[in-house]
Formats: C-alpha cells, structure tokens, sequence
C-alpha cells in the first residue's frame, strides 16, 4: 500500500534527484534505495499526510540523504591501498628538438622524482596525487577526511622544500646551461 501511494509521485522524485545532479544512470538507483527504505519501516506515519499522501519533505530528506551517500561513496579517493603505485606510471610528456635540452629536463625530473620518494608514505602519496594526478586538494581532504588546511599546508611545505633543493638546476634549464645539470 505504501509503495502505491509513492509510486505515484515517482516523476516528483526524478525530478528531484535531477535537480541536484544526479547522473541518468542513477536515478533509478536511488530511487529504489529510497523505496527499500520506506517499505522497510515498521510505522509509516512519518511518510503518510493523512491516508492517502505522501508527507513530502519526509521524502525529499530521505532521498537527498541516499543521494549524498550514494555521491560520497562513490567520489571517496583510496590513497593507502596495496595496488597504488603511481611512482611506477608514465605521466610526463615532453617533445624537444634539442637532444641535450631533453636529457637535461629528464636529469632534473629524475632528481625531483629521487626526492620525493625520501617523503614519508603519507606525505609522498598526498603530492603524487595532487601534482602528478591533477586532483585538487578539496577532492584530497573530502577523499582522505583530513582539512584542506592540512592538504595545504603539506603540498605547500614540499612544494618549498623541491623549490629550494632544484633551483639551480631549474635555472640552469632554463638558461640552457645543461651541462652543469648532474
């Protein structure tokens, strides 16, 4: 009977879902959550406005609950598992006419790469992840469950500390002088 009575309002419910960004594909998906739900209740007064209506706010909360669990599960980044090996992936592209200008910036990417992996694991992972990934550092902190301050604060720090330690090279790149990149 209850699921009758929502089932009448299911275009309200899309259209919802919809409004707040929800992918075609996954409509359906929450929408059935929510009907799961519901029919899983052992009093549905709260759902009901009077006999024969649905109380809609009751609805509107539950579904945009189930559609923010459905987006954070699926947006949540795994940084610390087993078969994350981003130091092993081929991510630089870089064309030069000039032979020695190529192995140059190659030494110098070399020599970032040797430092970064003295960083700690955690440290490590967090820039890998921004630089060479692309990932902002909002996504980082919602995916990890660590302030943006702290993502911040930690690419900020190693940015600095990379900056410091290949300065001369870097200039030394750019000046053309790369016989002095070792």
């Amino acid at each position: 009977m209850i699921l009758d009575i929502l089932y009448k309002r299911h275009s309200l419910w899309e259209r919802y879902l919809r409004s707040w960004g929800c992918q075609e594909a996954d409509i359906g998906d929450v929408i059935q959550d929510m009907y799961l739900k519901i029919h899983s209740m052992n009093d549905h007064q709260k759902v009901l406005f009077g006999e024969n209506d649905v109380n809609i706010f009751y609805i509107w909360k539950t579904l945009r609950t189930l559609f923010i669990d459905k987006y954070n599960r699926s947006n949540k980044l795994v940084f610390f598992s087993e078969d994350f090996d981003i130091e092993n992936s081929e991510l630089f592209i870089y064309e030069s006419d000039d032979n020695l200008e190529g192995e140059a910036f190659w030494k110098l990417i070399d020599k970032i790469d040797a430092d970064i992996k003295i960083f700690d694991d955690y440290n490590r992972k967090i820039w890998n992840v921004y630089s060479r990934l692309g990932y902002s550092m909002q996504k980082i902190s919602d995916g990890m469950g660590v302030s943006k301050t702290a993502i911040f604060n930690t690419i900020d720090g190693h940015r600095e500390l990379l900056r410091e330690w290949h300065k001369e090279d870097y200039e030394d790149l750019i000046n053309k002088d790369y016989d002095k990149i070792k």
